[in-house]
């Protein structure tokens, strides 16, 4: 299963409609001698139905001007929509790559479809598009969604948008929503499953998606007499933390309880840590409480028990048992453990589906000096010469990791990560 239908919002989501709409709705109050609304209220209100968009930029219009102000506004933004019509940075560049990957690409608007195919044809962008649904009087978006679905009939999808009202349409309809904080919506975006910062954002987060909905597909079908364990694993700064935090927003997006879990949480005292005759030797021995971790989450998922637990766990920077973290899992939950190390013998036995982050060694100390260095000086990049490379070393060759993981991904580059191999499936 693959994310192959992406659906767009036009205006504030590939459309700067302010390019047209501030001059138009400037010459229809003067037209009227109307006061002329700011440009926040013109920008705020875009998205809207054109007669709730005209009620909101001059309140205590009468039937009468009410048609007269639709009439004027549209005229006017059709009109400048040829010469004047812009996009936001990137979008060009981000619909072609999504097309060159074979993605179908629809829109969904509150505009009228004149207005959408003139703003298309006049961008240059109509070519990248399958389908069209503009809005109508008795259509929301949530209804046009669904007609788009029906059309399409895709394996996923998700929209794209800026407004409260986009991501409810993608919900309402079981899709992720992912929202453009250059948009419009302004605080709305919090809404959303996932954000961008720019339209070239779209590109990773939506092969992460891509990813998700093939984990997704694969956990179809499996035992739900117990918890379904997920392994996330790869070498030291490969991306698994964030891996996993994307990957229970995608799945919760999607309706299903999801437990993380730290392995992080679970390290042992600095006294502990440091047995060992070598510091690479007591890492590997000593740096975590496997034994604590196997037996108040591990083990009763294997058994299928209902947890409900919280467990005080060690703080790094003190060397103290100051944190509290609370467990909740029940037969239906999916939990997601990522650390490193993972699929060695005292673990690997605990999970039904295993994901590899694969980057070079060179990455990682790139990775190292952006992230660390900061906070821990530049020895940092040394110490991960010295220590973490030849533990992770000795980790790969000594239990192979790759050789049974369901999913292998590439993930040198954080914002377009790939699919490299499936040697377990």
């Amino acid at each position: 299963m693959s994310m192959n239908l992406i659906i767009f919002d036009l205006d504030g989501t590939l459309y700067d409609t302010r390019s047209t709409i501030t001059e138009a709705v400037r010459r229809t109050a003067g037209d009227l001698e109307l006061p002329v609304p700011g440009d926040e209220v013109i920008v705020a209100a875009l998205g809207l139905t054109a007669e709730e968009y005209c009620r909101t930029l001059f309140p205590n219009l009468d039937d009468n001007m009410l048609e007269d102000v639709r009439g004027r506004l549209s005229r006017y933004e059709r009109s400048l929509i040829p010469s004047a019509a812009g996009l936001f940075p990137g979008t060009v560049e981000m619909l072609r790559w999504f097309h060159e990957k074979g993605y179908t690409l629809a829109i969904c608007s509150s505009g009228s479809g004149e207005y959408v195919r003139l703003v298309l044809s006049a961008t240059g962008i109509d070519k990248y598009f399958s389908g069209i649904k503009s809005a109508s009087d008795h259509q929301d978006k949530t209804v046009l969604v669904h007609e788009l679905l029906v059309e399409f009939r895709p394996e996923t999808a998700l929209l794209v948008g800026d407004r409260s009202f986009d991501f409810d349409a993608a919900h309402d309809n079981n899709l992720i929503a992912v929202g453009v904080e250059y948009g419009f919506g302004g605080g709305e975006i919090k809404r959303a499953d996932f954000t961008a910062r720019t339209a070239d954002d779209l590109t990773g987060i939506v092969a992460r998606c891509d990813m998700f909905a093939r984990i997704e597909a694969d956990l179809s079908g499996r035992d739900k007499k117990r918890p379904m364990v997920i392994g996330i694993n790869g070498i030291d700064s490969s991306g698994k933390t964030e891996f996993a935090i994307l990957l229970e927003i995608y799945l919760r997006a999607r309706g299903r309880s999801v437990q993380t879990v730290h392995l992080d949480d679970f390290h042992n005292s600095k006294e502990i840590r440091r047995r060992g005759k070598t510091e690479i030797e007591a890492y590997i021995s000593n740096a975590f409480n496997l034994k604590l971790l196997m037996d108040r989450i591990l083990e009763p998922c294997r058994r299928g028990e209902k947890l409900d637990i919280e467990l005080t766990l060690l703080d790094l920077d003190s060397d103290t048992l100051g944190i509290k973290r609370n467990y909740s899992i029940d037969r239906q939950t999916v939990v997601l453990v990522e650390g490193v190390l993972l699929y060695r013998d005292e673990l690997d036995g605990f999970f039904d589906y295993r994901i590899f982050l694969d980057i070079d060694f060179s990455e990682m100390l790139r990775r190292v000096e952006r992230r660390d260095i900061d906070r821990f000086g530049p020895d940092i990049v040394e110490k991960y010469k010295r220590k973490y490379i030849p533990i992770q070393t000795w980790y790969l060759e000594q239990h192979q990791p790759l050789s049974h993981c369901d999913l292998i991904i590439d993930n040198n580059d954080y914002h377009r990560p790939r699919i490299k191999g499936r040697p377990g499936r």
